[in-house]
């Protein structure tokens, strides 16, 4: 409140816009600097079903979220200049990247009407379309330092935040086991979906297969072929589509027999497939409702580590499966979790906690208001 009212005497000034508006420390924030950020934050002054006074009330309170939004800024960033983090190789290069990256945008935006620009007609267009809006590239630079700042200090912070408690760690891996139990004992499907999108899982009430899958495609030419021929209805698609399929075997039958030969790995055969596909795992167990028939049977068939399935259809090419490993049921000990649980904590509380520390350096930081124009 004490900020706002000092606001009110702070717009009434009469100033250019290089005038500064208020001192952080030894920081200023201008005129300029607040109308900027003002300018970008609100359309709502510009509506013309609103009367000059709704307007310029819109304005004013445009300005005032400016300002104290550019503050709690500016005490951030004096704290990062203050722990030096704003000459590390870290900061330099996030500025470039999101400077970059917000140029790229304005001419993304350019090229939407002139596709055909050279390099230096481009550049004066991208000035020009930024001058427009009210800023430059310097300005572009300057927030993408800001920017760059800010996210240092916050990774600062969060690397210097104090680590949970044993006794945190135990109520959250007993929270999520009890959590855990409840809903996979009530639905399988949890239980692996859990799984595939690699939580921490703390129980397992089911053994789990785990199954690698190689997947041979059709050339996106002939995928393309093949989707307009169903589409379409020709009388004999489904002599086409066997066709390709014949072609495809041929194709793949060498590469299958490599496998059974042990000639290649499977591991392999992923990677020339897709690169780091062989990473990737799928998870299996007999009460499972989410597989195709022709998966679930040769999964389910499987009884030894590093088998390898019969290669089947699938509807834009083949598949062959490999039983990979097994995860049995039962439970992650507590001290084994601890480290991931650890990890949790400070993710799920970091918001919270970057919070207060932004906050515990505004109720500490020296901030003068200029409401005499000098």
């Amino acid at each position: 409140m004490i900020f706002i009212l000092i606001l009110l005497s702070v717009r009434a000034v009469s100033c250019d816009d290089g005038t500064a508006v208020v001192y952080v420390g030894d920081s200023v924030i201008t005129r300029e600097m607040a109308d900027r950020r003002a300018a970008a934050g609100t359309a709502v002054s510009s509506a013309s079903s609103l009367s000059d006074e709704d307007k310029e009330a819109a304005r004013d309170e445009a300005f005032d979220r400016a300002v104290l939004a550019l503050i709690a800024e500016q005490v951030c960033l004096n704290e990062a200049e203050r722990l030096g983090l704003d000459g590390t190789e870290a900061v330099l290069l996030e500025t470039e990247r999101l400077y970059a990256r917000m140029i790229e945008a304005v001419e993304s935006y350019v090229r939407v009407s002139y596709p055909n620009l050279e390099r230096e007609e481009m550049d004066e267009q991208i000035d020009s379309l930024l001058k427009v809006i009210g800023e430059s590239r310097e300005s572009y630079l300057e927030t993408a330092r800001r920017s760059a700042l800010i996210s240092a200090l916050e990774a600062y912070w969060m690397e210097h935040s104090p680590d949970p408690s044993d006794e945190e760690v135990r109520q959250y891996y007993d929270e999520l086991y009890s959590e855990q139990k409840e809903l996979f004992d009530a639905d399988e499907n949890e239980f692996e979906s859990a799984m595939l999108n690699r939580k921490l899982v703390v129980y397992r009430p089911r053994d789990l297969k785990l199954i690698r899958k190689a997947e041979f495609l059709f050339s996106d030419e002939v995928a393309a072929f093949l989707r307009q021929a169903r589409q379409l209805g020709v009388s004999n698609a489904d002599k086409q589509i066997m066709d390709q399929y014949h072609a495809l075997a041929d194709e793949v039958e060498p590469v299958y027999e490599d496998l059974l030969s042990g000639k290649i790995s499977f591991t392999e055969v992923l990677e020339g497939l897709k690169e780091g596909s062989s990473s990737q795992v799928n998870y299996f167990n007999p009460e499972s409702t989410r597989f195709a028939a022709d998966y679930y049977d040769r999964a389910n068939a499987f009884t030894r580590i590093g088998e390898i399935s019969t290669a089947y259809i699938i509807p834009n090419g083949y598949a062959v499966l490999e039983y990979y490993g097994d995860i049995p049921a039962g439970s992650m000990p507590p001290e084994e979790a601890a480290e991931s649980i650890r990890a949790l904590i400070r993710e799920e509380s970091s918001k919270a906690y970057l919070t207060k520390m932004k906050q515990d350096l505004l109720d500490q930081a020296e901030i003068r208001f200029v409401s005499d124009g000098q």
